[in-house]
């Protein structure tokens, strides 16, 4: 399997929305940047960012970037490839725009993954607990 397309967009949502969290700026809406990571299997795998809505559309190029460098590549090895885009942006540092960016793709490829096992995420990441070990 590989990643074939990436595509972006920027999407308002209403302040009263479950998403939402934080004070709405501006006109009462927040704006979030997804991720649609497609692949040759037809699986779709999603991810989802936000930032201040002023730097939002920084933030979609961020994400375009970043994804951009997944096209071609097996969406399985999750952590390989999360640790390939931290070392392509290594004078950015480990915070800021590039975590935020790097989120939405993080989500994607793990959204991938648990589809194409047909499992849920959280068990991919470690399942449910009833008490703490």
């Amino acid at each position: 399997m590989k990643v074939t397309r990436a595509t972006t967009r920027i999407i308002q949502t209403p302040a009263d929305h479950p998403w939402v969290v934080g004070v709405p700026v501006g006109d009462a809406t927040r704006e979030f940047v997804t991720l649609e990571l497609d692949t040759d299997d037809g699986i779709q795998g999603v991810g989802v960012t936000f930032f201040g809505a002023a730097l939002t559309n920084a933030l979609r190029s961020a994400v375009d970037t970043l994804a951009g460098l997944v096209i071609g590549r097996d969406p399985m090895p999750v952590e390989a490839i999360v640790g390939d885009l931290r070392a392509a942006a290594s004078g950015s540092g480990p915070g800021g725009i590039f975590s935020l960016a790097l989120s939405a793709v993080d989500m994607a490829l793990w959204d991938i993954k648990g589809k194409a096992l047909n499992v849920t995420v959280s068990s991919l990441l470690g399942g449910y607990r009833d008490r703490a070990p």
